[in-house]
């Protein structure tokens, strides 16, 4: 037995050596066709918006000098500081710099995309399917009007929170960082601390909570209530004190717009000459909410209480942007697709297993009555 063993030892090494091989060599197929899959994607997009990049550039520069397109801009600070540091370490000018920096907010995704749902799903293959379907939607909803840097940086931190919505709700390590990032990103990080608030205060009112489990909760609505706060402060703030004048002189001081660039749009997204004169655009906002009310329809009905914070975050996210957006500018949808993509890949399989495994134990059941 002892020299069986002995003889048996090398082929074992062997074969864990092939097998620790293949594994690599399959992570670098995964990493090859994400990478053709950036390609093709950025390359799609830049043909897409290739008419307003050189406003955007303009817009993203001024950020950093109180001079965006709108105030609205202003406290978008994280995309321009990046482009910044980026011209200053490498000395090139500011519009490729501004391109590389795009293009990697746009390919980064794609492998955070199957990172997470490899993660999720424990599926290589299933994973790289969703890597590539979020791609595709990407490209999908954009039209011609613009796609700013700050657009791109959202695809990476909305996939992390919809990551967080799905599959760790309460996890403060994860959405804490998260909403700073996204602060200095965009004011959607408002929706981070939204959710700090309603995945508490759901689980207090409706679910079964200890009493040590309560007071965490308390506190984790205290943080959400803070964060929502502070970030409105800080939005309010940085719009007033940085914003100079636009860099085109027609918008000069944003005077159209509120005292902090706050658009009020749902009388225009609403009217007939906006659905008459961009039909196509506006036909795939439709699509979008009808997605979201579908899902929220579902989830609902697969999980009773537990999916209210989702519904209510996702339909005060909808609710936004009839109200303060432009819906016929689709790039305002594309903070939904890692929602969508979470639900569809994760939570709808879930429920579609629960709903095969109930069949079969119907039939089941049904037989042993006939038998």
């Amino acid at each position: 037995m002892s020299f069986a063993s002995e003889g048996s030892q090398p082929a074992l090494n062997s074969e864990i050596r092939q097998s620790a091989q293949l594994a690599r060599q399959n992570r670098l197929i995964v990493v090859f066709l994400l990478l053709v899959l950036s390609f093709f994607e950025i390359h799609i997009l830049q043909l897409i918006q290739v008419t307003g990049f050189d406003r955007e550039v303009l817009g993203a520069k001024g950020v950093l000098r109180g001079t965006p397109e709108l105030r609205a801009f202003q406290n978008r600070v994280l995309g321009p500081l990046l482009v910044a540091c980026l011209v200053k370490l490498t000395g090139q000018p500011y519009p490729p710099a501004y391109a590389s920096v795009l293009s990697f907010c746009i390919a980064f995704p794609n492998f955070l995309c199957y990172f997470l749902a490899a993660r999720v799903t424990r599926e290589p293959r299933k994973a790289l399917i969703v890597a590539a379907v979020f791609a595709v939607a990407v490209v999908f909803v954009q039209d011609q009007s613009w796609f700013f840097l700050w657009d791109a940086i959202d695809f990476s931190t909305m996939l992390l929170f919809a990551y967080a919505v799905f599959h760790a709700k309460n996890d403060l390590r994860l959405l804490i960082p998260l909403f700073f990032v996204e602060l200095l990103n965009r004011e959607s990080a408002d929706y981070i601390a939204v959710w700090l608030i309603l995945s508490a205060a759901a689980t207090l009112i409706f679910g079964d909570a200890e009493r040590s489990n309560r007071t965490t909760l308390k506190f984790q609505a205290g943080i959400g209530a803070f964060l929502l706060a502070l970030g409105i402060w800080w939005t309010h703030t940085i719009r007033h004190l940085l914003f100079k004048h636009s860099f085109d002189p027609k918008v000069g001081l944003d005077l159209k717009h509120s005292a902090d660039g706050q658009w009020i749009m749902i009388g225009s997204n609403f009217s007939v000459k906006t659905f008459s004169s961009d039909m196509t655009e506006y036909t795939i906002a439709v699509i979008c909410t009808m997605a979201v009310a579908f899902m929220i329809y579902r989830l609902i009905v697969s999980q009773g209480w537990k999916s209210y914070p989702i519904a209510c975050l996702i339909g005060l996210m909808t609710a936004s942007v009839w109200v303060f957006a432009r819906v016929i500018e689709t790039r305002v949808w594309l903070d939904f697709l890692p929602f969508g993509i979470f639900y569809a890949f994760t939570a709808e399989t879930r429920l579609q297993q629960t709903l095969s495994e109930a069949d079969q134990d119907f039939s089941a059941s049904t037989e042993r009555l006939a038998a």
